[in-house]
């Protein structure tokens, strides 16, 4: 590319040898060059092109540099950009680096990219899908917050962690499976994702961050892996499609309100042994629920606040499926008092349950 040089640039010493350079082209971009190392950073792009290509390297007194780096804000608020080509030089794209292309819907990522700075793509809301390459091992705060149009993700096996707010109101994304690498989602990291219907967590994952699902209207269900520790505050709240929920052994933290406004929540299956005081159910209508517990923890959950609200508390089984055969949900045919009287739901003391398979059960409520 030939470029002529806007007679404007800074020095600013690096070290005993070295200068950076503050080089601008005719075309609209601004470069911070490394004398010493030979590298060009991005820092600024002022250009009316809708489409970008970034060169991979540039000439500056008979001196070529390599471009290795896209700063902070360099695309920022750059409205009507619609592609840009990065080449495989750089190895970082800064914080904000494309914050606010509202007219961006597509963008290739070159293997030499190791991170996503935050708020990377914030705000980029036709942006319909993006392919990050295995190269990336995180994506940062805000990553992609607000990606309106974004759809589906394939997040590779590099990435360990997902920052706060990473995937934050993507309201079209459907589904997403998170890769075995990671070990924590960050807070907020795909609330108000309103169209999210399933998601995969592995096993590597320990925590859920604070409001990490908050606002997944359409979410129905979700496995929580065994190797989860702890549920951050409203970390389901305001999942109002969520019907049903299995909270495991593992876990010795549930965050206050963790499934508040879960207004469509009808069983709740939670295997840990000694119950866990907190105002987790706040908005729910659990007298018309039903909780599933550990058969020795029976006593224990029905004298233990917020637990002891269920409208039935019953046993899980040895089996560690509450009340399904080949894979048919058994549910609750009819209720008895002691005196052999059908009632229409359980009543405070011993409650006689059929269930549909023709087993019966003896609930203290």
């Amino acid at each position: 590319m030939r470029c002529m040089l806007i007679a404007l640039f800074t020095v600013m010493s690096m070290a005993a040898n070295a200068e950076v350079i503050e080089y601008s082209t005719d075309d609209g971009f601004k470069y911070n060059l490394d004398t010493e190392a030979k590298t060009a950073e991005l820092a600024e792009f002022s250009g009316s092109q809708t489409e970008v290509v970034i060169p991979e390297n540039l000439t500056y007194n008979d001196v070529t540099y390599s471009v290795t780096s896209l700063g902070e804000k360099c695309f920022r608020f750059c409205s009507s950009l619609t592609s840009i080509v990065i080449p495989s030089s750089v190895t970082s794209l800064g914080g904000g680096c494309f914050h606010g292309c509202k007219s961006l819907t597509s963008i290739d990522i070159p293997s030499s990219v190791t991170s996503l700075g935050e708020y990377c793509f914030y705000y980029c809301s036709s942006l319909t899908s993006i392919d990050i390459p295995s190269s990336v091992t995180s994506l940062g705060n805000n990553c992609f917050a607000y990606c309106e149009s974004l759809t589906s993700i394939d997040i590779p096996s590099s990435v360990t962690s997902l920052g706060d707010y990473c995937f934050f109101r993507c309201s079209s994304l459907t589904s997403v499976t998170i890769p075995s690498s990671v070990t924590s989602l960050g807070e907020y990291c795909f609330s108000y994702c309103s169209s999210l219907t399933s998601v995969t967590i592995p096993s590597s994952v320990t925590s859920l961050g604070g409001a990490c699902f908050y606002g997944c209207s359409s979410l129905t269900s979700i496995d929580i892996p065994s190797s989860v520790t702890s549920l951050g505050s409203y970390c389901f709240g305001d999942c109002s499609s969520l019907t049903s929920i299995t909270i495991p052994s593992s876990v010795t933290s549930l965050g206050d309100y963790c499934f508040c406004y879960c207004t469509s929540l009808k069983t709740v299956t939670c295997e840990i042994e000694t119950p866990i005081n907190g105002d987790f159910f706040q908005g729910i209508p659990i007298d018309q629920a039903t909780l599933y517990v550990l058969e020795a923890s029976l006593d224990a959950y029905q004298t233990t606040s917020p637990w002891s609200g269920f409208g039935t508390i019953l046993p899980i089984t040895s089996t560690g499926i509450n009340y399904n055969t080949a894979n048919k949900e058994v549910t609750i045919d009819a209720v008895y008092d002691l005196d052999g009287k059908r009632s229409n739901g359980t009543s405070r003391g011993l409650n006689i349950i059929r269930m549909s398979d023709g087993t019966t059960r003896k609930v203290m409520k």
